[in-house]
């Protein structure tokens, strides 16, 4: 989780899907930015998902929200990717695209919110991760 928080901050994506999204509701041109998701960014969420319910408190729950808002994320870059590629109707108009790219930045730093508050109770339980 804590590597997922690295690649999102350090390669700046809430800020450029803000900036796209802004662009577009300025000039009125649609604007696409593709993130390919290649790699299983879930695996370790995936091979433990059974052992979760051994944590305390809230953190079981608090981890299945990351990694579920993490899922729609990636979803939400692959529809937009399919839109790009015209391999689905395009939304009808800048706006509608503008407000899909705000939502995904939205949706992302919510998730990175609470993927650093699931990091920092692990890290109080188990030291440094």
């Amino acid at each position: 989780m804590k590597a997922i928080i690295n690649i999102v901050e350090i390669r700046n994506y809430i800020a450029i899907l803000h900036s796209i999204a802004t662009n577009m509701e300025n000039a009125g041109n649609p604007t696409y930015f593709a993130l390919r998701a290649n790699e299983e960014y879930r695996a370790v969420y995936k091979s433990n998902c059974g052992r979760l319910g051994i944590l305390p408190k809230n953190l079981p729950t608090l981890i299945a929200v990351v990694y579920t808002q993490i899922s729609s994320v990636l979803e939400d870059f692959h529809s937009m990717d399919s839109i790009y590629e015209k391999r689905i109707a395009e939304p009808k108009t800048v706006e509608e695209l503008a407000l899909r790219y705000r939502a995904a930045a939205n949706l992302m730093s919510d998730t990175l919110d609470k993927a650093r508050v699931a990091v920092c109770a692990i890290e109080k339980i188990y030291g440094d991760v």
